[in-house]
């Protein structure tokens, strides 16, 4: 990281992901011949992957990928003025429309933003991130809240096969 302590700080904006290693392992499980394939784990409560937590069988018919940065394309892959965290990482927003170039579909789970504030902020304090609620609504507005923002600024709604509501 360029800036180990603005990533630390914006953790889960699109530039603390390392996407070129995403791009790898997408690439090595649609590779021919298959192959089993490691992939690192994620838990929030810990904070950082885990390589070679899973192993994807070379069998394997379907792999769902959970991530919004899946959604963002070539089309609006654009430096991010408004936000200068992001303004120093445009190439990753490259590097996402290449990974989701290779998804067969791509389901959009659609929630409000007062829903998704809330979950979030309980998450922060169930994973011990905040002390609090008012900790965890605090974070979710200094960070989360700005990735929400950016991910729905620059994600390519046609090219959602499925969405889902009212979850």
């Amino acid at each position: 990281m360029k800036d180990p302590a603005t990533a630390h700080r914006r953790r889960g904006a699109p530039f603390t992901f390392d996407a070129k290693a995403m791009l790898d392992l997408v690439e090595r499980i649609r590779a021919v011949p298959a192959q089993d394939v490691l992939c690192a784990g994620f838990d929030h409560a810990v904070g950082d992957p885990v390589p070679d937590e899973h192993m994807i069988p070379a069998h394997a018919q379907v792999v769902v990928f959970e991530g919004l940065y899946l959604h963002t394309a070539a089309t609006t892959a654009q430096v991010d003025n408004d936000d200068p965290d992001l303004a120093a990482y445009d190439n990753h927003d490259r590097v996402w429309a290449a990974i989701a170039a290779h998804m067969n579909e791509r389901w959009w789970t659609d929630v409000s933003i007062t829903t998704a504030t809330t979950r979030l902020a309980r998450r922060h304090v169930a994973t011990g991130l905040a002390n609090d609620l008012d900790a965890g609504l605090r974070r979710v507005e200094v960070n989360d809240g700005r990735n929400a923002e950016w991910i729905l600024a620059h994600r390519n709604a046609s090219d959602v096969d499925v969405v889902v509501s009212n979850i």
